[in-house]
């Protein structure tokens, strides 16, 4: 349900469900805070 809903609201949200190797772990954690950060603006 959430990731329909971000998948809604932010179509790069999809890129974050697709995890490349760990080099590239510090640019998923930083969009995953950006993703929820918008959520979070968008329903306030």
């Amino acid at each position: 349900m959430v990731a329909e809903l971000t998948r809604e609201k932010m179509p790069m949200a999809g890129s974050i469900l697709h995890i490349r190797p760990m080099k590239d772990a510090p640019e998923v954690l930083y969009r995953i805070l950006v993703g929820i950060n918008v959520s979070q603006a968008l329903t306030a």
